[in-house]
């Protein structure tokens, strides 16, 4: 008896916590603007030299309800021991590549305010992140939606909406999801191909992402809704188009391999 009991609460614990999201943390004097301009560190160049360790990508998504991806353009991003950093003994690497992540807490610690400018404010918040099961910290906002949206049956893989909420009125991640970039997954669920710069996609919509997702089957999987990508194969390809959300449209086609834009006619 007690050991099958051990064994419902090990049961109830591992579902507990595989429903666990990302803690938010908040320092007291965060809902206040401060004078000033932050300047993001995991980008600040004065951290990087070409001899930091190389951190490698998590390339397969194991999808949890903290699963996020961590955005690497043109700069290398940088990351932290801990979320305070003060020199280069603080830097744990540099990461290259795009990565899916499991983010563990949200540390909101400043809003500053541009009072030279109309509207302008910029956040210091901070995510300790975990990357191949090692932890870091950047100050870099993440993409905080992926979403299944459709599957090339013809190449056993499948299409996936990055976004991330860009917040307003002062809230940094609420509403309003932009910088969308598309990946594509291979059967085993690994990146095989990354859009890389933004895509010219804006949805518009405040809350687009609550719109576009919903749960499946409570499995914390969140998935585009169906009808917002038509799809043609032509061939050993397909041509694309994500309908309309609002004034929103991506034309492209996908070999397989390569994935061609075209020109919007919009």
């Amino acid at each position: 008896m007690k050991r099958v009991l051990s064994i419902c609460l090990l049961f109830i614990s591992a579902q507990l916590l595989a429903q666990i999201q990302t803690e938010r943390v908040y320092d007291e004097e965060y809902g206040e603007f401060i004078s000033g301009v932050y300047t993001l560190k995991s980008t600040d160049s004065s951290y990087f030299s070409t001899d930091l360790k190389v951190i490698e990508p998590e390339i397969t998504l194991n999808q949890t309800d903290r699963t996020e991806y961590l955005v690497v353009g043109e700069q290398p991003i940088v990351l932290f021991k801990n979320s305070s950093p003060q020199g280069k003994e603080d830097i744990a690497g540099v990461l290259m590549k795009s990565s899916f992540i499991e983010t563990i807490t949200s540390h909101r610690k400043r809003v500053l305010r541009d009072f030279t400018k109309k509207w302008s404010i910029t956040h210091e918040v901070w995510s300790e992140v975990v990357i191949n099961g090692q932890t870091y910290y950047t100050d870099i906002k993440l993409h905080d939606f992926l979403g299944y949206n459709f599957s090339f049956s013809a190449q056993k893989q499948t299409l996936t909406f990055v976004a991330k909420r860009s917040g307003y009125d002062g809230n940094y991640d609420t509403g309003y999801p932009e910088n969308w970039h598309f990946i594509v997954l291979d059967e085993k669920k690994e990146i095989i191909f990354d859009s890389g710069e933004l895509l010219d996609f804006r949805c518009n919509c405040e809350f687009g992402i609550e719109q576009l997702s919903e749960s499946n089957n409570g499995e914390l999987i969140h998935e585009v809704s169906y009808n917002l990508v038509e799809a043609y194969l032509h061939g050993t390809s397909y041509n694309m188009e994500t309908k309309e959300l609002i004034d929103a449209s991506v034309r492209f086609t996908w070999s397989g391999r390569i994935m061609e834009f075209l020109k919007n006619d919009q």
